[in-house]
């Protein structure tokens, strides 16, 4: 259940799609607890304190030519 609703929250908290090994990192610390409510809880920080909820960060590697391009809809955000 957890599993199915990381990939959404993670979306809108990091303001970019995660990457399934995010998901799977932070599915991991839940199942990591005894207590599926204790694992769910300790989720949350993880989260809120990951750089990419903290900082937007904009993927340049694609442009290291310097030469100017769009930004995405996600880099606007």
């Amino acid at each position: 259940c957890l599993g199915a609703a990381l990939p959404g929250l993670l979306r809108r908290t990091y303001r970019v799609p995660a990457s399934p090994e995010e998901v799977q990192a932070l599915v991991s610390l839940a199942l990591a607890s005894t207590d599926p409510r204790e694992g769910t809880v300790n989720v949350l920080p993880a989260i809120l304190a990951s750089p990419r909820f903290m900082f937007h960060v904009v993927d340049s590697s694609k442009h290291r030519n310097g030469a100017l391009h769009g930004l995405s809809g996600y880099e606007l955000a």
